[in-house]
């Protein structure tokens, strides 16, 4: 009753390894937590067993018959069926080509954490650990790292996380400064369209035209100063306006 007050959960036989993993290992923790007997182990462990992890306890029990079988017994059995060799082999090597890839930092380090209690169980050396972990980084987040001897698998998955964030930050202000460009370009090609309508409605004189605009009571000149003072038009100087020639040269063929 003290392991399900403790939120202790029951073990279904699932072929997950890194689950049967923690599972085994939860219960030798709540076993020494609460001082639990060695004598009691067993029978409580087999209490947290249902669906197929006890029908399977139910065939190795069959076959101890007349032999009382103790907490040591059950641990053999537990992963002789649930972490064979030939299983393991296999989850070795997809720890050795583990890489972060699209993965973020925290998704990477779980499943790396996950394999590395799982295969070494504390026999390895944290230092190499950690080399390992930083040479699974992404390259654009391994580049920003600085080139220090990382003591801990920890310390390294910490100072990846800082800089894949930095990363995302940067990301998210060049996508903002993308999307200002077109607003300005639109802005630009909108004053010449209203300078080159205006060049011809206000260009049929010889006098200079007049583009003013009110702004807060103030009249400003929305003329472009590239065009032509007579017509507006963007393209030629007063002196060789097209309208302004052809009106000089009506006005001389007027007769007297």
């Amino acid at each position: 009753m003290l392991l399900r007050n403790l939120g202790f959960r029951k073990f279904k036989g699932d072929p997950n390894v890194v689950l049967a993993d923690v599972w085994i290992k939860d219960l030798e923790n709540n076993f020494e937590m609460t001082k639990c007997p060695k004598e009691f182990r067993r029978p409580v462990a087999v209490n947290f067993l249902e669906e197929d992890a006890r029908a399977w306890w139910d065939t190795v029990v069959s076959s101890y018959r007349f032999q009382t079988i103790m907490w040591g017994i059950f641990k053999k059995e537990f992963k002789l069926k649930y972490f064979p060799p030939e299983l393991r082999d296999r989850l070795e090597n997809q720890f050795l080509q583990l890489e972060q890839g699209e993965m973020t930092v925290r998704a990477y380090g779980r499943i790396f954490t996950r394999l590395w209690r799982y295969l070494y169980q504390g026999t390895d050396d944290e230092l190499a650990m950690a080399r390992r972990f930083f040479n699974g980084l992404r390259p654009d987040i391994r580049g920003r790292l600085h080139a220090v001897t990382y003591r801990s698998v920890a310390e390294v998955e910490e100072r990846a996380v800082s800089v894949e964030e930095a990363i995302e930050i940067e990301k998210e202000i060049a996508a903002r400064e993308k999307k200002k460009e077109p607003v300005q370009q639109t802005k630009i090609v909108n004053t010449q369209k209203v300078n080159q309508v205006a060049g011809r409605n206000w260009g049929a004189g010889r006098r200079k035209v007049k583009m003013n605009v009110s702004q807060g009571g103030r009249n400003v000149s929305n003329m472009d100063p590239r065009g032509c003072y007579v017509c507006g038009q963007v393209g030629h100087f007063a002196r060789a306006c097209p309208t302004d020639t052809m009106r000089t040269h009506v006005h001389r063929s007027r007769p007297n």
